[in-house]
């Protein structure tokens, strides 16, 4: 499976949204019918004043964005770290790399915006090499899928920590004066057990994860958010926006809901780039 992957991601780009349009987005929307309910309920919901035409249209351009983002990161796979740097373009990289160095590290929340697999290019743009960047991740049931998405991750210039282990490499790092920068998709649904904060996200009630700004206000560590915006097929523009510069002192759940209205606020931007596929709002209280 990893050794067709790699082959696969040897095509130039242009065959890859080729083979998007005209295979994998009528697979995933037409036949296969990926988690179109669920889809199509979170979009109804997020925007109960859109029509029902304006809902499908942005549940095919979400579908039609998904297949891209799925091939674009088998071509990440292999392709020149240089080509992707040229695709995925960061301002502000200074609010990353100056609190490693002056605080011992930084954490950034993302959000399933935009090609998320991409933004992790940020370690091949830092100015200093010496800062080392880890992807915060949730383990995969399936094991071969697991050990791809490690490869892929990998191969943007980080390393990555499973969740449960990510506190303790943390504090680890801290003690040994190691810079370093971690990222934490932070719009999952929590575990039934850890729906301890909830706010309004989308037009809905939501539990909100609050990992990363547990291990924020355990740590020090300053908290950013990337804010991301799809110029054109293929190409992304990425801002460093500050979140909390001192999380110790922050009150509970506060970087949480900042952290929730800065990713609805880009959401809103354009909808069509969000994981709507995602179950997100499995609980209610």
């Amino acid at each position: 499976m990893i050794r067709l992957v790699r082959i696969i991601s040897h095509l130039p780009l242009r065959l890859h949204y080729f083979l998007a349009d005209t295979i994998l987005f009528p697979l995933i929307y037409h036949i296969v019918r990926y988690r179109r309910k669920i889809a199509r309920k979170n979009l109804r919901n997020a925007f109960p004043d859109k029509s029902w035409k304006d809902i499908k249209s942005l549940e095919r351009r979400f579908y039609h964005f998904f297949a891209d983002m799925i091939v674009e990161t088998i071509y990440g796979f292999t392709a020149d770290k240089a080509e992707i740097s040229r695709r995925v373009k960061f301002t502000h990289l200074e609010r990353l790399e100056d609190p490693a160095y002056t605080k011992g590290g930084c954490i950034i929340m993302l959000g399933h915006l935009g090609n998320w697999e991409w933004l992790a290019d940020y370690s091949n743009q830092l100015q200093k090499p010496t800062t080392k960047s880890y992807n915060i991740y949730r383990r995969l049931k399936n094991t071969t899928f697991d050990q791809l998405l490690i490869q892929i991750r990998r191969r943007r210039g980080g390393d990555v920590l499973e969740k449960n282990m990510a506190l303790r490499h943390i504090i680890t790092n801290r003690q040994k004066g190691e810079p370093s920068i971690y990222t934490f998709l932070a719009d999952q649904k929590p575990s039934a057990h850890a729906l301890d904060y909830w706010t309004t996200f989308l037009n809905q009630d939501t539990p909100v994860i609050t990992g990363a700004e547990t291990i924020a206000r355990k740590t020090g560590f300053p908290v950013v958010y990337v804010h991301t915006h799809r110029v054109k097929r293929g190409w992304y523009e990425c801002d460093i926006e500050m979140i909390c510069d001192d999380p110790a002192n922050s009150d509970k759940n506060k970087i949480s809901e900042l952290f929730t209205r800065k990713l609805e606020s880009n959401i809103l931007e354009d909808p069509s780039i969000w994981l709507w596929t995602h179950n997100r709002w499995k609980f209610s209280r």
